[in-house]
C-alpha cells in the first residue's frame, strides 16, 4: 500500500500542532488529580524555591550538588508565577511531556512517512508511563530530560544523515546534550555513545577525517559550555572537578536495594558519616565519593549485580507501568517488518544509541524513572508498528474486493489500528496511575496528614521528622 498520509489537506504544521495539543490536554487532565510530591521532587523544588529566593543553590542549608540545576532553576523561576511549586512542576512535566512529540514525529516523518509519523506522535501524546505514571516516579525530571533526549536522537539523525555533513548539527547536538546533562547527570553516557557513533558512522561515509574531527570538537566543546555551570557548581562544593556528584553515593547507598535488603539501604543511606556528623547522603563525603573504585572493589558482586539487574529490568519494562507485552508485539512489527532504507537505518542507530544511558543503571539499581529513557525509541516502534499493522489491513482488504478501494476507505482502514492503539493508551492512563499508587514509598493518606499538621498550626518552616511508612 502507498502512504496515505494528510499533507494535502493540512498544512505541514497542524498535525504537530495538534498532537502537541492533545499532549498537553491529557496531562492537565492527571495533573488535577491529588498526588504526593516525595523522593528527589522535594529536593529539587526547594533548592530553586533557594536559588530564586536569593539563599543560594542549596536546600536549608545543605549542598545541591547531588541535583543538577536545570529542573529547579525552571520550577522555581515558575513557582513565583504560580505560587505553588507542586503546579510549577506540573507546568514542566506538560510542557515538556507535550514537547516530545515533536522531534520523534519529524524522526519517523524523514525515516518512514508521515502516515508513521502522525502516528508515533499519537503514541507519544498519549503513552500512559509518561502522561499518569511519570506523576508517581518520584523525581519529575524525567519529562524534561527525555524532551532533551528526544531532540538528541533527532539531531544525532540529521548529523548522520546530511551529505556533506552541517557544523550546526554537531553543535546542536552538544547543546542539547550539554542541556539534558544539566537535568540528570546519566546524559554523560549519552554524550560517549552518540559521539562515538558520530565518529564512526562519518567515517563510514568516507568524511574528511580532519574535518569531521573539527565538528565533533566543537559539539564537544559547546556541551562542555552548556554543562559548565553544574560542573563548576560541584568544583565549589567538592574542591575537585568531578562529572557528576552523585554517581559514586548512588552506587554505594542503593546496593540494599539491588539486593533486596531495604535496611541495608537505609543504612548506607541514613547512617551518620563520622568526619561531618551528618547523614550520609547529605555528607560532604557524599559528594565525592568515586564511583571507579566502588565498582571494582568487589567484582563478583558487580557481575552478581549486573545479573539481578538485567532480571529486574526485564520484568520491570515489560510490564503494565511501562510497555506491556502487547505494545512490546506492536514495537517489533514496528522494528522488523519492513526493511530498513539507508535513511530508516540511521535513524534506528541514533534511537538505539539512546538505550545507553538506561543500560548504564543496570548495574546499579533499576526502577522506573530510571528506564524512562528506553521508551524513546519503544514508542517510536510501538506508532511504526501501528502504521504496518494498518498498511496490512488496508491491502488485505483490498486484495479481498473485485473493486479498488477509493482513498478515503483505504485511509480510514490505514488509520484504524492507530485509533483502536490511542483508545487502549489513554483507557491504561488511570489504570497505570491506580498500579503506581501500590508503593510502601508514599500513600495519599499523607496528603491527609499534612493537612492534620497544617491544622495544628504547623509552619513550611518546621521540622517534622518522618519515615516511608
Amino acid at each position: 500500500m502507498s502512504d496515505s498520509s494528510p499533507r494535502a489537506r493540512w498544512p505541514t504544521w497542524f498535525i504537530p500542532a495538534a498532537l502537541v495539543v492533545a499532549a498537553v490536554l491529557i496531562r492537565i487532565y492527571f495533573a488535577t488529580w491529588d498526588r504526593v510530591v516525595w523522593g528527589d521532587e522535594p529536593f529539587y523544588l526547594w533548592i530553586g524555591k533557594s536559588l530564586w529566593a536569593g539563599a543560594g543553590y542549596n536546600f536549608f542549608g545543605y549542598s545541591g550538588a547531588h541535583f543538577p540545576p536545570l529542573y529547579p532553576v525552571l520550577a522555581g523561576g515558575l513557582a513565583l508565577l504560580t505560587n505553588n511549586l507542586q503546579w510549577a512542576s506540573n507546568l514542566i512535566y506538560i510542557a515538556a511531556g507535550a514537547l516530545l512529540v515533536l522531534p520523534l514525529y519529524y524522526l519517523v516523518r524523514a525515516t518512514v512517512n508521515a502516515t508513521a509519523a502522525w502516528m508515533t506522535g499519537l503514541v507519544v501524546a498519549l503513552y500512559p508511563a509518561l502522561t499518569s505514571g511519570v506523576l508517581a516516579w518520584g523525581t519529575m525530571t524525567e519529562p524534561l530530560y527525555l524532551l532533551w533526549v528526544g531532540l538528541a536522537v533527532y539531531l544525532l539523525f540529521l548529523a548522520l544523515d546530511q551529505m556533506p555533513g552541517r557544523w550546526r548539527d554537531y553543535v546542536l547536538l552538544g547543546a542539547t546534550l550539554g542541556l539534558a546533562y544539566l537535568t540528570r547527570t546519566e546524559a554523560l553516557v549519552l554524550v560517549v555513545a552518540m559521539f562515538g557513533l558520530l565518529l564512526i558512522g562519518r567515517l563510514l561515509r568516507r568524511d574528511r577525517f580532519p574535518l569531521l574531527l573539527g565538528r565533533l570538537a566543537a559539539g564537544l566543546a559547546i556541551f562542555l559550555l552548556v554543562a559548565s555551570p553544574y560542573l563548576v557548581y560541584i568544583r565549589q562544593e567538592t574542591g575537585h572537578w568531578n562529572l557528576t556528584g552523585a554517581a559514586g553515593m548512588a552506587f554505594v547507598s542503593m546496593t540494599g536495594l539491588a539486593e533486596k535488603d531495604p535496611s541495608a539501604f537505609d543504612r548506607s543511606t541514613w547512617e551518620l558519616d563520622p568526619a561531618s556528623g551528618e547523614v550520609y547522603i547529605f555528607a560532604p563525603s557524599s559528594e565525592t565519593e568515586p564511583l571507579l573504585p566502588a565498582l571494582l572493589s568487589d567484582p563478583l558482586g558487580l557481575l552478581r549485580r549486573l545479573r539481578a539487574g538485567l532480571i529486574d529490568a526485564q520484568a520491570l519494562f515489560f510490564s503494565m507501568k511501562m510497555a506491556p507485552w502487547l505494545l512490546a508485539g506492536i514495537a517489533a512489527l514496528g522494528l522488523l517488518a519492513r526493511p530498513w532504507p539507508p535513511r530508516r537505518l540511521r535513524g534506528e542507530l541514533a534511537l538505539l544509541a539512546s538505550l545507553a544511558a538506561p543500560a548504564a543503571y543496570v548495574p546499579f539499581f533499576v526502577q522506573e524513572r530510571y528506564l524512562a529513557g528506553a521508551l524513546i525509541p519503544m514508542m517510536v516502534w510501538i506508532g511504526i508498528g501501528a502504521w504496518v499493522l494498518g498498511d496490512w489491513l488496508a491491502g488485505t482488504w483490498a486484495g479481498l474486493r473485485a473493486r479498488p478501494l477509493s482513498d478515503r476507505h483505504a485511509s480510514l482502514l490505514l488509520a484504524a489500528p492507530a485509533v483502536v492503539l490511542s483508545v487502549l493508551l489513554v483507557a491504561m492512563g488511570p489504570l497505570v496511575w491506580q498500579r503506581m499508587q501500590r508503593t510502601h514509598s508514599f500513600q495519599l493518606g499523607h496528603l491527609a496528614a499534612a493537612a492534620e499538621l497544617r491544622a495544628l498550626g504547623v509552619t513550611p518552616d518546621t521540622t517534622v521528622l518522618s519515615r516511608y511508612p
